[in-house]
């Protein structure tokens, strides 16, 4: 069995960079898993921090450290999105948001309207009385992501 080797040392080398500091609100979380970098938002590098709280997403300019756009999205009436919880930004008019509790996957465009969804159940399965956990037993709550989750794909 061959073991991999890493050929290019300079991809392990640290070397001393600037500070980054980002005027955070009080509502920003960054300890929590919602929040991404996007290299190219409306023109500047980025990071993009969901505000569960707030359902809101706030995009912060790198340059700057800034808060540079809100985008808020309804939880109740026409167009709601509730249960939102993992995201991911491909670029800025396709945002993938995922709704854990109703194992939908969303891709919305840059005002949050939905464009297209992928439901990850089956057809024909009931739920509990709370509306968000199934009665059978082997269905797995599996529609979460880290914002980070597709970066590989970059």
């Amino acid at each position: 069995m061959k073991k991999n080797t890493i050929t290019n040392q300079e991809a392990w080398k640290l070397v001393q960079g600037e500070d980054l500091l980002l005027n955070l609100d009080h509502r920003t979380a960054p300890n929590e898993n919602y929040y991404q970098y996007v290299e190219n938002f409306h023109g500047s590098e980025s990071m993009v921090f969901h505000v569960r709280k707030d359902h809101s997403f706030k995009i912060y300019d790198l340059q700057s450290g800034q808060l540079k756009e809100e985008i808020n999205y309804p939880v109740n009436g026409p167009g709601a999105l509730p249960s939102v919880y993992g995201f991911y930004i491909h670029n800025e008019d396709s945002i993938f948001l995922s709704q854990q509790y109703h194992y939908r996957v969303l891709l919305t465009n840059g005002n949050l309207e939905v464009v297209d969804q992928l439901n990850l159940i089956p057809e024909g399965i009931k739920f509990n009385s709370s509306g968000y956990l199934p009665e059978e037993s082997h269905i797995v709550q599996s529609t979460n992501f880290s914002s980070r989750f597709f970066t590989f794909y970059q």
